[in-house]
């Protein structure tokens, strides 16, 4: 019982009488004695005490944040409370413009360590951007068993911008009778079903009525029970312009149930396009890890975690993946990804060397796997302006959950115009392991151009599926319509990722920007026009899969064209360009050596071609077969003759049962003379 009032009541705020309860000295609760608030160090005088915001008395609290990436932090001095008593904190609050602010009851433990700062265990009550005018609120929480003391946190959003006043706060001890009487009987209800509805939080599902807040309310008390939650098949539900995200931490069934996410702005702007919607993530709270200098392909540490974590690091001691062209960049800081094991034991070799550390976080994977089912998502589509660098939108579904299955999701895009912004994909993963998105539906969008970093017009990349920093990503039978249509990109990027497969799957593309390692593998799958590119190192291999991009694979020029290890093809079709009229490169891609990437760069070490038909029956007059690669980057004047940065070649390329409709046979450029190729008799 005493649980349940922890989480149940976390969920709602209450207005009106309350229980009697035991009246708790909460100091300076009007503010009329600053000294019982600390305003913190990076609040930005956001948060002040003045007269203009007092509800009764001289002095109120107002938060005028200003700022899309940091928010206030005004906290009370805590107080000292009972483990598994439940108390209720009262306050005033007014919204004077925007959302996006709230107020957090927060426990400590006796070293002042916070115990409930994580979702989905925060008790919190956001102030809703149509209350005007003063209002009274009601929070309840039952104290941890290692709880020592509580304080009252006020914070706005760190995406939001919102002006607020609070006042009147008051902290009460309830008694375990007054407690137990907080049960209702929805609540009762929902627990003996053991499933969780959007509808027993007041959704609507009409596609009209806004059924964002019901729905993160559905989800964190189905968090907090470790209950599944169910959508209704025939529901419709509105996601809202609000700057709200539903914390997705239990297997979770959407059915055939309609999600609408409109970006539009024809009828109302959303508070926030970098919002999240949905994030899949775990319950387990991140650990500490002391973890020693790695070399590169260590398999080994001295860390001993408690069970399996997922583990990032970063350095800032060193840039990499430089990016040249006209999207140039200083680079990303050294950055790496894997699996830390019980026994110290590392999967997902580590890419590079790492002598000191900026930050690393480990967070425990969890044992068992969660799944989301179904849905059926439309977007429509924003139309905002972006003549100049990347404004990309969220307003998505994210997974930072290890072992996790996206299973039979379908996202339509509908209304694009001649204006709009890209987007960050909307299913995406990052910082996890293990993850598959399985039977899913993707739309192509489209294609927009901006001045890059370089001045010069570039096309914006903008994607329906993404995943960065990512231990294992498998994506299986997953569809999408149009896949040769040019005016679409591509619907995938990825970047920092190790061990990518893709299995029976239809797209316009696979593409790894900053990097893949490991297996990179595409298996009984189509590619579209924008075809097969990736830089990293490993093995990558094609097998029984169908390409339509110019090359068969491209090694992305933006970042070196390197791929430090061997390419495998086995048994695959390639139709150039979709058949259009051209000189076709197997490996696409070049580097002149001169551009400084923050790491050598190489052509694969090995190719091995086994079963290849290649579709070139459409070439130009002068043809003569197709190329394995690009002619080497010529000697242009003012190059000298031995370049900084050498692209280190191709060793061999070993093939068998290689065909072509032309009937010619493929050629290596001159230039590349150290080249060994071997033709091993054909099978039947």
């Amino acid at each position: 019982m005493k649980r349940w009032i922890a989480g149940c009541l976390s969920l709602f705020v209450l207005m009106g009488p309350t229980h009697a309860a035991t009246e708790q000295v909460f100091p300076s609760g009007d503010f009329e004695d600053p000294a019982g608030w600390t305003i913190g160090g990076e609040d930005g005088g956001m948060a002040t005490i003045v007269p203009e915001a007092a509800r009764e008395g001289k002095m109120g609290l107002r938060v005028a944040d200003e700022s899309d990436r940091v928010g206030s932090d005004c906290r009370s001095t805590p107080i000292p409370v009972t483990s598994g008593k439940t108390y209720e904190l009262r306050f005033w609050g007014r919204n004077l413009s925007g959302s996006g602010i709230g107020v957090y009851l927060h426990f400590h433990d006796a070293t002042s360590r916070t115990l409930n700062d994580r979702r989905p265990n925060q008790i919190i009550s956001s102030l809703p951007q149509d209350r005007k005018g003063w209002h009274e609120f009601k929070l309840y929480g039952m104290a941890p068993a290692a709880a020592a003391t509580l304080s009252v946190w006020i914070h706005s959003y760190n995406a939001s911008k919102v002006r607020a006043d609070y006042d009147g706060f008051q902290i009460a001890e309830l008694s375990d009778e007054e407690a137990a009487k907080m049960q209702d009987e929805n609540t009762r209800k929902i627990l003996s079903r053991g499933t969780v509805t959007y509808e027993d939080f007041g959704a609507v599902g009409d596609g009209v009525a806004d059924d964002m807040e019901s729905i993160c309310k559905a989800h964190t008390f189905a968090n907090l029970h470790r209950l599944p939650v169910q959508a209704n098949a025939k529901g419709i539900y509105h996601l809202g312009m609000k700057a709200l995200t539903a914390t997705v931490a239990t297997n979770t069934d959407w059915g055939t149930a309609r999600f609408t996410v409109d970006d539009s702005g024809v009828a109302t702007k959303v508070e926030s396009r970098r919002q999240t919607l949905f994030v899949v993530d775990s319950l387990l709270s991140a650990v500490k890890l002391e973890l020693e200098p790695v070399k590169r392909d260590q398999m080994q540490v001295a860390a001993r975690p408690e069970q399996d974590c997922y583990v990032q690091v970063e350095s800032d001691a060193r840039r990499v993946f430089i990016r040249r062209g006209s999207n140039q960049n200083k680079g990303s800081r050294l950055r790496d990804c894997f699996i830390l094991r019980r026994d110290g034991a590392i999967e997902g070799p580590i890419d590079w060397d790492f002598d000191s550390y900026t930050r690393i976080t480990a967070r425990p994977i969890e044992q068992d796997t969660l799944v989301v089912k179904g849905g059926v998502f439309t977007t429509l589509a924003n139309r905002m302006l972006c003549d100049k660098g990347y404004s990309y939108w969220g307003r998505n579904i994210v997974v930072r959950r290890s072992n996790t299955v996206i299973d039979g999701l379908t996202h339509y895009v509908v209304g694009e115009t001649s204006v709009g912004a890209p987007y960050g994909g909307f299913l995406s993963a990052s910082s996890c392991a293990d993850i598959t998105f399985r039977n899913c539906f993707a739309t192509g969008h489209r294609t927009y151009r901006t001045i890059g970093s370089a001045g010069r017009p570039v096309s914006m990349g903008t994607y329906d599926y993404s995943a960065n920093s990512v231990v294992n990503f498998r994506m299986e039978n997953c569809r999408m319509n149009h896949i040769n249509d040019r005016t679409l990109w591509g619907v995938i990027g990825t970047n920092f990722c190790k061990n990518i497969v893709l299995e029976d799957c239809v797209l316009s593309r696979m593409d790894s920007h900053q990097g893949v390692s490991g297996e990179y593998t595409i298996r009984r799958t189509t590619l579209g026009t924008a075809g097969f590119n990736a830089i990293g190192r490993g093995v990558l291999t094609v097998e029984d899969s169908t390409i339509y991009g110019s090359s068969l694979v491209a090694l992305r020029g933006d970042y070196g064209s390197t791929w430090e290890g061997d390419v495998v093809i086995r048994n695959s079709r390639w139709v150039p360009g979709n058949g259009a009229r051209l000189w076709p490169r197997l490996i696409g891609g070049g580097n002149d050596g001169m551009h400084d990437f923050g790491y050598p760069c190489h052509m694969p070490r090995q190719i091995t071609i086994d079963g290849l038909f290649v579709d070139d029956s459409k070439h130009p007059d002068d043809y003569r077969g197709l190329l394995f690669f690009n002619h080497p980057e010529p000697a242009r004047k003012g190059l000298p003759e031995k370049r900084p940065f050498p692209y280190q070649p191709v060793r061999k390329i070993t093939i068998r049962n290689l065909q072509t409709a032309s009937g010619k046979q493929p050629c290596l450029p001159n230039g590349y003379a150290g080249t060994e190729v071997e033709y091993l008799p054909d099978t039947k």
